[in-house]
């Protein structure tokens, strides 16, 4: 178990040892990237039981309570940070449906499609002008 790092060897093993000796000092600075960083770790390890975070703040000598509060704030933004990514999603749809992601470049806004409607509407103004010009 993650826990049990200090009575076992190894790269991972020897940093949690390192956090859990700087964290007994007088020195060392708590942060709320530091409790993303427990979050993180045990995210990666598969840590699945609500137990462990508990037993490694003990084992870290980092109080519970300011990792608890500090995730709590860490979920709520990403919770913020989904519902900004859709609605812009959403407004961009309804506002602007001719903006679309590139297949082949992910990522890059591509205007392909509104280039080919300005030309299609200018192509029709033009048609719409020389019809009014020949009823003259």
């Amino acid at each position: 178990s993650l826990v049990d790092f200090s009575s076992r060897d190894g790269e991972t093993e020897a940093v949690l040892k390192d956090i859990a000796a700087r964290a007994g000092t007088k020195s060392f600075s708590y942060s709320r990237f530091f409790a993303i960083g427990l979050f993180r770790i045990l995210e990666l390890s598969n840590a699945t039981e609500p137990t462990v975070l508990e037993k490694l703040c003990a084992a870290l000598n980092v109080d519970k309570r300011s990792v608890d509060r500090d995730l709590d704030v860490y979920r709520n933004l990403l919770t913020k940070l989904v519902q900004a990514k859709e609605l812009l999603r959403e407004y961009v749809d309804r506002n602007h449906p001719w903006l679309w992601l590139s297949p082949d470049a992910p990522g890059q806004i591509t205007m392909e499609k509104k280039k080919r409607e300005e030309r299609v509407q200018s192509q029709k103004a033009s048609e719409a002008v020389k019809t009014m010009l020949g009823a003259i």
